[in-house]
């Protein structure tokens, strides 16, 4: 998959249904709080429909910028989801 427009290769295309259905692998998705780039509920809603073996979480008190805002929280739950797989 293609995650970088040719247009602009600094920000990610937005994956299509069937290129998110076919990730076969585990995901965690971590959202802010306070998201400010896309509506956090269309986007679990979105990503539940899609993605089969899905892990999201909405942190509290975060951004958009989650590992700036919550950098040592965000690395211990990779890491605990990771230990979990």
């Amino acid at each position: 998959i293609n995650f970088r427009s040719e247009e602009n290769a600094s920000f990610p295309k937005w994956l299509s249904e069937k290129q998110l259905r076919s990730i076969d692998m585990p995901v965690f998705l971590l959202f802010g709080e306070n998201e400010f780039a896309f509506a956090v509920p269309k986007a679990q809603k979105r990503a539940k429909k899609c993605i089969q073996h899905l892990e999201m979480e909405v942190v509290q008190n975060a951004s958009h910028l989650i590992p700036v805002n919550k950098p040592e929280y965000v690395n211990e739950r990779i890491l605990q989801f990771l230990e979990e797989l």
